[in-house]
């Protein structure tokens, strides 16, 4: 049961930024499958590029274009409406991340 809950978590911190992000800015394909792929997609970037590139400001930077590059093919729309929904979707994880450490569930005190 832990593990669903935690895979549901994980999914939610990942796919709905995406998702709310291609709603906002009207994406063509806005589904939880295209939100999905797009997720991935970004997390295998991310790990490419860190791992291929010594630099980290380098990858970062690399790993954001290549992302709204994957985001624009994925979600049916121009690279930099890729571009923006890909940072608009690192914006939300990083507050929901904020949150999450604001209420103590990253230190395990809930």
């Amino acid at each position: 049961m832990s593990f669903i809950l935690f895979l549901a978590i994980v999914i939610g911190f990942t796919v709905l930024p995406i998702m709310i992000s291609a709603k906002i800015l009207k994406a063509n394909k806005t589904s939880f499958k295209a939100c999905l792929i797009s997720a991935v997609g970004a997390v295998s970037v991310e790990h490419f590029t860190r791992t291929a590139i010594e630099n980290q400001g380098f990858a970062g930077l690399a790993a954001l274009i290549i992302n709204g590059i994957l985001f624009s093919l994925v979600l049916g729309t121009g690279f930099w409406k890729g571009l923006t929904i890909s940072l608009l979707a690192l914006g939300v994880q990083i507050l929901i991340g904020y949150i999450f450490v604001g209420i103590g569930l990253s230190t395990g005190t809930i």
